[in-house]
């Protein structure tokens, strides 16, 4: 009976110590658990086998590399399947025959081994691909064609991606200048030139606020959809840092509203923050960056640009002129037939401006280009700009003939620009009232 009651204990205490029968998971030992941990772990870590550019070219079908395709000799491939492997970068390069594509297509440059490709890649088709151009360099394999449809000769190293297989870049979204982010919080703006520069066309009408380096530069630079607004409006090309391979705004500035600013940038580079927006009436399919600008702020910096010498300011206040060739280069709808000073080094130009042709046989060119800031260094990359000299030959021979002589000479001139001669964005043409030969 003892024996009996032991037994009855015995059973119970198993019973009791065991999982239930119909509990899902039964718990492992410790040490058994942390083996399959191990295990799996040692599995997660194994990397994947490398997928080659020949196993992309076997699973497309291709048997043609870009390298094969002789440069300048693509009119005997058009239409062909190829390949292409290298680096890839995004960039705005809607050359002739693909000019087109803007709205639809996106570019990357393919850099491998000898010339490079400018492949157009189908927006909707890699949109992924897109995200992660724009954060830098990505490794690509691509499968493209050169179509009949877009070839031009001449065009060299341009085809339509069919397929692209990239690896995607590590790298991280560059932040946002704590001036720009400032800028955009206290204005309402959610976009960046960097969001609109590679996609113009679908961003038409959407404001991007815009900051860098800027300075002054004629209707000659901007746009020819935007040139009607020169009596109205200056430009600012502005230097976009935020993109790799910086990029360079021309951004038209109401006159009336931003004269500060226009007499600011008169003396001097700014450093500017503003609100963009490219007007789909006003787009042009082409690499130009225009905007119209609103909402500015800027900042001057401490260089300046250099003044007219003592013996500018001399022979001015001798000729009675009021305004030097800065202040007439900016506004010479405003300031047409008024007389102003040029001081600079000239040579003699071979033929006379587009639109001046039918005078050359009375009248010849001086060229004067001049930097700004003359030989003070500035750390960031400006545009230089100058004049064309219009000079009756009866009245200068003694010009002419020491100019052929010559290289250059150092000149003071009393010039004027004629509105009946004047037309926007035709450059900087003046004609000469008086050429004094500056003495060594």
């Amino acid at each position: 009976m003892k024996q009996s009651f032991l037994l009855i204990i015995t059973i119970i205490l198993l019973v009791a110590c065991s999982p239930k029968v119909d509990q899902e998971v039964v718990s492992q030992p410790k040490e058994e658990k942390e083996e399959k941990t191990k295990e799996n772990l040692s599995d997660k870590s194994t990397p994947e086998k490398e997928y080659t550019f020949n196993e992309f070219m076997e699973e497309h079908t291709i048997e043609m590399v870009g390298e094969d395709i002789p440069y300048h000799a693509e009119e005997d491939f058009v239409g062909m399947r190829f390949a292409l492997q290298g680096k890839a970068r995004i960039t705005r390069y809607y050359n002739y025959g693909y000019k087109e594509l803007e709205a639809t297509h996106y570019v990357m440059e393919v850099v491998n081994e000898g010339p490079s490709w400018h492949v157009y890649v189908p927006r909707s088709d890699f949109p992924e691909l897109f995200q992660e151009l724009k954060k830098g360099v990505v490794d690509v394999y691509v499968a493209a064609t050169i179509p009949s449809e877009y070839f031009e000769i001449g065009q060299n190293g341009m085809a339509i991606a069919a397929e692209v297989h990239f690896t995607e870049n590590e790298a991280e979204e560059q932040p946002l200048d704590e001036r720009l982010t400032s800028y955009m919080k206290k204005h309402g703006v959610e976009r960046t030139a960097k969001d609109v520069i590679f996609d113009k066309k679908g961003m038409s009408d959407k404001p991007f606020a815009l900051n860098g380096y800027a300075q002054l530069v004629t209707y000659a630079q901007i746009s020819p959809e935007y040139r009607d607004l020169e009596p109205t409006h200056f430009v600012l090309e502005i230097r976009d840092e935020s993109v790799l391979y910086e990029q360079l705004w021309r951004v038209a500035l109401d006159r009336q509203e931003y004269r500060e600013l226009y007499e600011q940038a008169l003396k001097s580079m700014v450093h500017v923050t503003l609100t963009a927006n490219m007007p789909v009436e006003r787009f042009r399919s082409s690499t130009d960056l225009a905007a119209i600008g609103s909402a500015a702020e800027y900042e001057l910096l401490p260089e300046k640009y250099e003044q007219p010498s003592k013996m500018g300011l001399a022979y001015m206040k001798a000729k009675g002129l009021l305004l030097t060739d800065r202040e007439v280069m900016y506004d010479k709808y405003n300031h047409s037939e008024k007389a102003f000073l040029i001081e600079g080094a000239g040579e003699l130009t071979t033929h006379l401006p587009i639109g001046y042709e039918d005078i050359e046989s009375h009248y010849f060119g001086i060229r004067i280009t001049e930097d700004p800031f003359g030989d003070q260094y500035v750390p960031y990359g400006r545009a230089i700009e100058g004049w064309t000299l219009i000079l009756q030959r009866q009245k200068y021979p003694e010009i002419y003939e020491q100019l052929i002589q010559e290289e250059a000479l150092e000149f003071l001139v009393t010039a004027r620009v004629f509105a009946q001669e004047y037309v926007p964005g035709q450059g900087n043409v003046a004609f000469v009232e008086d050429i004094v030969v500056k003495e060594e």
